[in-house]
């Protein structure tokens, strides 16, 4: 029972060094920054302006019956919420591509092991106090990961004379921060694969039963040391249901009008029926090379309905290091 668990873990060990391979070497790793801009406008929109023409045509409906119909108005206020003041004029409809709604910033910064998500929010509602007016309420959620730890924080109560929130502040102008802490997924992979590493280089017996087992020979040389042979890694491949990573199968051939270069960078198209969504990957690699394996996306488009919410990244950049506060979770309050 003890072989087979070993040659079970030597199995999943060769199968990752055959799919986690990458076009840029370790020595080539340099720090990533991704900023992107979410126009989910579309979608947005049309359901926000919906609930201020309500809103309005409610407001004109209980003036006109004040107005007109005294004998039904008591009865009609009576309904109404503490505070509201029907006499009020309506705010004027909002500008709504003018203030930017259904628009939020993302930030993905990459750098060896450590990776950090700035994810800007936004949630709209129409005011209930007869004004009908717009309320934004800012939030913005957080994933860092320094190798060590997995920092999840949210942020909400945006002061909005504090001025923007800066991506490496560790101080943001948030009344509320809530910070939950877990063990980072790149430990686990790293004791998985030192076990892995040990197993192989203390039983070399495992990789003699494999070859007799699985391996036809055919593509040995004479006179080299017998190891894995190309009809191997495809016996692994079919036996685990694993295609050879001959690029995205979804990959796409470009569409009218479609545009594959973001930033100036050639990127590969490839799309999801299922879940109505193509993204554009970095052509050069599609993951950052880290242990994680993160994809490098510069644009993404989900489709609902004749809409379609876009993410588009506004600035890709390598750098040789970044500010070790963007990996500081901030102090909760």
């Amino acid at each position: 029972m003890r072989n087979n668990i070993h040659i079970g873990k030597y199995l999943f060990f060769l199968l990752s060094l055959l799919l986690n391979t990458s076009n840029i070497s370790a020595a080539e790793l340099k720090a990533l920054v991704i900023e992107s801009v979410n126009d989910q406008s579309q979608t947005i929109i049309p359901g926000i302006k919906a609930q201020y023409d309500l809103c309005v045509q409610i407001k004109e409906i209980q003036q006109k019956t004040k107005r007109e119909y005294p004998q039904i108005w008591p009865s009609m206020k009576k309904s109404l919420k503490p505070g509201y003041n029907v006499d009020a004029k309506p705010a004027n409809e909002p500008d709504w591509q003018g203030l930017g709604v259904g628009i939020t910033t993302h930030k993905e910064y990459f750098h060896g092991n450590h990776y950090a998500k700035y994810k800007q929010l936004k949630k709209y509602t129409i005011s209930e106090d007869g004004y009908c007016a717009l309320t934004i309420e800012k939030s913005e959620s957080r994933e860092i990961d320094n190798g060590k730890h997995r920092y999840l924080i949210n942020m909400k109560g945006y002061i909005t004379n504090a001025g923007s929130v800066s991506g490496s502040s560790t101080s943001p102008p948030y009344k509320k921060i809530k910070v939950s802490r877990y063990v980072s997924p790149v430990i686990t992979r790293i004791e998985n694969d030192r076990e892995i590493n040990q197993l192989v280089n203390d039983q070399p017996e495992v990789i003699r039963y494999l070859n007799t087992l699985l391996d036809s020979g055919a593509n040995h040389i004479s006179g080299t040391s017998p190891g894995i042979s190309r009809d191997t890694v495809d016996i692994l491949r079919k036996s685990f249901g694993i295609e050879e990573d001959k690029g995205d199968p979804n990959v796409q051939i470009p569409r009218a009008g479609d545009e594959n270069f973001v930033l100036g960078y050639i990127c590969d198209i490839v799309s999801s029926t299922s879940f109505k969504t193509r993204q554009w990957y970095y052509k050069r690699m599609h993951h950052y090379p880290s242990i994680m394996k993160r994809p490098i996306i510069l644009r993404s488009e989900v489709t609902l309905g004749k809409r379609v919410a876009i993410k588009e990244a506004t600035r890709f950049q390598f750098l040789d290091r970044l500010d070790d506060k963007i990996f500081i979770p901030p102090q909760e309050k």
